[in-house]
């Protein structure tokens, strides 16, 4: 049985490869069935005792496991953990306790995202997180995640990582951790790349216990006249994509650098790449990391660049030791990669939603994004574009970890919502059991009958059978920019969902690049289902895209693209090693073109101004200073915005002068001394006809990417008012500093102010009036006409991970300090909650 499950987990067994090409889906389901069941008869029997070493053997396969039964008849282990649970299982405290150690072990094999017992798994590893590590990483392992339950079971399993961090992980586990590293991108959640920060630490444990030393990197002068790289390429083969996006890339590092290339046997062409000066093998049958770190440091390379991180277990590991005065990567797998030991993420300038989705700095290069080399094919697919398709067919060419419960459940709205009848043809690009559990769960979610799933094949097979779709519905939120440019070659409209993250704006970048329509690229699930059904009923809407992209050339825009910027990547990667000390400092969040070449650039112009207002008085440092950083922060945060500031003769003229100073700030100076009026100043731009959008801040906090990117999807959707709380303190529904509002929502809201005022016989400055002004006159209206970003009282998250405890709203201190008490407020409220 174990030597089974293992065959089915590498993939390339016989019968992996009967399971891919039988055409009969029942006589696989009977296999399926007949192995599962053989298992069951055996974790099921009370009299079979299973020993430490034979489960120890079978952890690292928990994943494999469960897949078998939930490809086969009996759908899942459920009912086999049932059974365990009600034999020898009770409940103290919460907590599932087994009388039986024999059945505790059988329960814990059952356990992954397809047994929808998440939650149980992760409590079990808060208990006893040594003895669990390796259970819940390998039921981390299965990729398809289209049923809502398996979604929701690994991300409890994710955030249950948390609990793993100070644990040094067993030899057999290492492979399973490096798996749910890469795997964690593909999830839905906000936070969902935390884990990687509790895997990493986990990673650096082991190099620790394994005694593996990185170099004296401080110690060695840099050189200077010939620095050399070493690219660590997880994949180098020319047929995968990774040649495709990163090869006209490598191809530059040459002329400044000397190239040294480290990749595996497994994954490396015959010959030397045609991109490097010398190359590094090894064999990934017998790993050995203290080795490789060895010969790296033989070498002594000035910058490691990976071009992905997250596909390889041996890459994975490597981006956890300093072995280089700069380390950087590109986004191959594109997705942070929360190591303390990545300098920087050098990227396309338009694969940046928002600097809080990544924990490293960002370098961004001129052109917008990845710079596609052609590839080997033998024939060319001439588009077919049908003129009433009956049924339509709807391509998801994507591997199996991007076909989540969420998207899968906008495409089952879209077919139940559509006149014409549709039908899924699904691309996973996977063999063995992990197609099979594509197959199964695609058709348990949309129905066997309309859909057809494709195992693997070669280009030429791959494109023909692409080219027979209609539509091509792109995943979300992991989209795929070569996916997407395969279909786009064929004539096949592709509607896609942009977000912040970069593996959630490539699709956007080369709808952008061949010129397709705006409404393809959609902002909001709602939107993106509405672009769908649009697609699949409006004939002459399809075929005015399809022949569009046709008459347009796809592939040669593409591949003339990188015409345009024929040195810079390696510029910007010289730059980098220059300025590789003021990286490492965290100088800036991100750095564009602009800054790093001391020039100037346009401001992206609005219908109407967008005002960022406060309200100033006094000389208080706490404020002033604030004023002034908030202006500083602006011109990067929110370009294009006006920051406006409303003043008494009380502000020092060195204040106003330094705000006066920045091009986009304006100073409204007001007559009249500190009074009741002054905190309502900031709301006065809500009502003038030529102010599209207002947002008022408060001056002693701090204009952040955080709130940016939540004022972005308000400004996306079609919500008249903005709500942020993001502190426990945040009580009031409505708070002065952290609101916004569009033009039209408020008519004469400066009289409204009066109104109020004079009703309260209030002509001195009271604190908090402002707030309670809102709350009985604003509110009311707003209520029903908002977006609320609120992750402490409604569950309604922010669009970014929080990063280092920050939070909208802060105090920051003059002197850039915040408040400890008030901070860990928020600390204990998140640890609590979780």
């Amino acid at each position: 049985m174990r030597q089974l499950l293992r065959d089915l987990d590498a993939g390339d067994g016989e019968l992996s490869r009967w399971c891919t090409l039988d055409p009969d889906p029942v006589r696989v389901l009977s296999v399926f069935t007949r192995i599962a069941t053989c298992a069951a008869s055996i974790i099921g029997d009370p009299a079979f005792e299973l020993e430490r070493r034979t489960f120890d053997a079978l952890v690292p396969l928990i994943g494999v496991l469960s897949q078998v039964f939930a490809a086969s008849g009996l759908g899942s282990l459920e009912p086999l953990l049932a059974g365990i649970e009600r034999r020898s299982g009770k409940r103290e405290n919460d907590q599932l306790v087994f009388t039986s150690l024999s059945d505790a072990r059988k329960f814990i094999l059952g356990g992954s995202i397809y047994a929808f017992h998440g939650a149980r798994i992760a409590r079990m590893a808060r208990r006893d997180p040594k003895a669990m590590h390796g259970a819940l990483l390998s039921a981390l392992a299965p990729e398809a995640a289209a049923d809502p339950r398996a979604l929701a079971a690994r991300h409890d399993l994710l955030r249950a990582t948390s609990h793993l961090a100070d644990v040094t992980p067993s030899p057999a586990s290492i492979g399973p951790l490096t798996h749910a590293w890469a795997l964690s991108s593909y999830a839905t959640t906000v936070d969902r790349h935390r884990a990687k920060a509790h895997l990493n630490r986990m990673i650096r444990n082991w190099i620790n216990a394994e005694g593996i030393r990185a170099p004296d990197i401080e110690a060695r002068p840099p050189s200077k006249d010939d620095p050399v790289m070493l690219v660590a390429c997880e994949i180098g083969k020319q047929e995968h994509v990774m040649h495709r996006c990163y090869a006209l890339y490598l191809r530059q590092l040459s002329s400044r650098f000397r190239v040294v290339a480290l990749m595996s046997r497994d994954h490396a062409e015959s010959g030397e790449p045609d991109w490097a000066d010398q190359t590094i093998t090894f064999d990934t049958g017998q790993l050995q990391i203290a080795e490789i770190v060895q010969r790296i440091s033989a070498i002594g390379p000035d910058v490691i660049y990976y071009p992905s991180l997250g596909m390889r277990l041996w890459a994975i590991i490597l981006c956890n030791l300093r072995l280089a005065p700069l380390q950087f990567a590109t986004l191959g797998h594109p997705a942070t990669t929360h190591s303390p030991e990545i300098d920087c993420m050098l990227m396309g300038r338009h694969m940046l939603g928002s600097p809080d989705c990544f924990s490293e700095p960002a370098v961004l290069l001129e052109c917008p994004g990845n710079l596609f080399a052609p590839r080997e094919r033998d024939i060319r697919i001439t588009p077919d574009v049908r003129n009433r398709p009956d049924p339509v067919r709807v391509a998801f060419n994507a591997n199996p970890m991007k076909l989540n419960a969420d998207f899968i459940g906008a495409c089952q709205r879209v077919a139940e919502r559509s006149a014409r009848r549709l039908e899924f043809h699904v691309f996973p690009n996977a063999v063995g059991i992990r197609y099979v559990m594509t197959r199964v769960q695609i058709e348990r979610m949309l129905g066997a009958s309309r859909v057809q799933v494709y195992p693997r094949a070669d280009v030429d097979t791959y494109l023909k059978n692409l080219g027979r779709c209609d539509v091509c519905f792109s995943p979300f939120p992991f989209g795929g920019e070569n996916s997407t440019l395969d279909a786009l070659e064929l004539g096949i409209p592709v509607v896609t969902l942009k977000g912040l993250e970069p593996h959630a704006r490539l699709d956007t970048r080369v709808l952008n690049l061949v010129g397709a329509p705006d409404w393809l690229a959609t902002r909001s699930v709602d939107d993106y289902e509405r672009a769908a059904l649009r697609l699949v009923e409006d004939d002459t809407a399809r075929r005015e895209v399809a022949e569009s992209l046709i008459a347009t050339d796809v592939l040669q825009i593409a591949l003339r693209e990188h015409e345009s910027y024929p040195t810079d990547f390696v510029d910007t990667v010289t730059w980098m090693y220059e300025n590789r000390q003021r990286i490492r400092d965290r100088e800036r969040d991100v750095w564009t073109p602009e800054i790093r070449l001391g020039r100037s650039s346009a401001p992206p112009r609005f219908a109407g101004k967008r005002i960022i207002a406060f309200s100033l008085w006094g000389d208080v440092p706490l404020y002033t200073r604030g004023a002034e950083e908030n202006a500083r922060l602006a011109a990067e945060i929110y370009p294009g915005w006006t920051c406006r500031y409303y003043v008494d003769r009380t502000v020092p003229e060195s204040t106003i002068t330094a705000l006066k100073a920045h091009d986009h700030v304006e100073v409204i100076r007001m007559e009249t001394e500190v009074n009741a009026q002054a905190p309502f100043w900031r709301f006065r731009p809500a009502d003038e006809p030529d102010v599209e959008v207002t947002i008022c801040r408060d001056v002693d906090s701090r204009l952040n990417w955080r709130e940016q990117a939540a004022v972005q999807q308000w400004l996306d959707g079609d919500r008249g008012f903005h709500l942020m709380r993001d502190h426990p303190r945040h009580e009031t529904p409505m708070l002065a500093g952290l609101w916004g509002v569009k033009r039209g929502r408020l008519p004469d809201i400066a009289l409204q102010i009066e109104q109020y005022l004079d009703q309260r016989g209030q002509t001195g400055f009271v604190y908090g009036v402002d707030q309670q002004f809102l709350m009985e006159v604003v509110y009311p209206v707003a209520v029903r006409d908002c977006l609320v970003h609120d992750e402490i009282f409604q569950n309604k998250p922010f669009p970014t991970p929080r990063r280092n405890w920050q939070y909208v709203g802060q105090i920051i201190e003059a002197d850039g300090s915040t408040r400890t008490a008030v901070d860990d407020l928020l600390k204990r409220h998140v640890e609590e909650r979780s």
